[in-house]
C-alpha cells in the first residue's frame, strides 16, 4: 500500500499503487481503471506471474490497470522483495517498483521476433550524462521497425538515461514494455514517456 499524508494533521489518504498510478495517468490526460490483483485476463498463464511466484528472488504483483485509449491496453505493477532466504530480515521488501505496459498479443513460437532493448549513445559522466542517439538491439520485424522510426528514437533521446532504457519482452499472452526499477519517490510517468511506450506498442501490433 502507498500512504500519502493529507494536509490535515493526523489524517492520511490510503491508495493502492494501481490507484496511485491511475491518478498519475489522469494528470497527463490518460483515462484508466485500476483492477484487483490477478483479475485481469492477461495474468492467466502469464510468464511473469508464474516466474515471479516460483523463483527465490520474489517480486510481488501489486495490481493491474486498464488503459482506455490508444494501443496500450493494460498496465501491471510489480514490487521487488528481498531474496526468499532473507524474508525474516527486519527491513522487509525493497523500495523498488516497476510498471509493465502491456500489448495483448499472443506471439506463440515467434517470441524472439518481439524482443528488443534500447542501445544508448551518451556523452558526459555521472549526473551530467545525456543521451545523444538511440538504436535498438533485437531480432526480427519489431527490431527493424523500431530502428527505422527516427521520430520515436528522437523522442527517446530527449529522456534521461534511465528513462531511455526500455525493454520489450514477450510473455505467454502479451508483449510487455518496461523500464528500470524505481523507488517510490521516482516512480511515475510523464506524458512524453507514455507517448513513447504507446508508439512502441503500435509497432508491436503491426508486426
Amino acid at each position: 500500500m502507498f500512504f500519502m499524508h493529507d494536509t490535515e494533521s493526523d489524517t492520511f489518504i490510503r491508495q493502492t499503487w494501481p490507484e496511485k498510478f491511475s491518478a498519475m495517468l489522469k494528470e497527463i490526460g490518460i483515462d484508466s481503471e485500476s483492477k484487483d490483483i490477478a483479475t485481469d485476463a492477461v495474468e492467466t498463464d502469464d510468464y511473469y506471474s508464474g516466474y515471479f511466484c516460483q523463483t527465490a528472488r520474489m517480486v510481488t504483483n501489486k495490481g493491474c490497470i486498464d488503459i482506455k485509449i490508444l494501443t496500450l491496453t493494460s498496465y501491471k505493477l510489480f514490487k521487488k522483495d528481498n531474496h526468499a532466504r532473507s524474508k525474516s530480515l527486519p527491513w522487509g521488501a525493497q523500495d523498488r517498483f516497476q510498471a509493465h505496459f502491456i500489448v495483448r498479443k499472443n506471439v506463440g513460437a515467434s517470441a524472439v521476433n518481439y524482443t528488443a532493448k534500447t542501445r544508448l549513445h551518451t556523452k558526459g559522466h555521472f549526473a551530467s550524462k545525456v543521451v545523444t542517439k538511440v538504436e535498438w538491439n533485437g531480432h526480427g520485424g519489431l527490431f527493424l521497425k523500431l530502428n527505422a522510426d527516427d521520430e520515436l528514437n528522437d523522442m527517446i533521446s530527449k529522456q534521461s538515461v534511465k528513462s531511455a532504457t526500455i525493454f520489450v519482452e514477450p510473455t505467454d499472452t502479451a508483449v510487455r514494455i518496461r523500464g528500470k526499477w524505481d523507488n517510490h519517490i521516482s516512480f511515475g510517468i510523464t506524458k512524453e514517456l507514455f507517448e513513447i511506450y504507446d508508439r512502441i506498442a503500435g509497432h508491436i501490433k503491426s508486426v
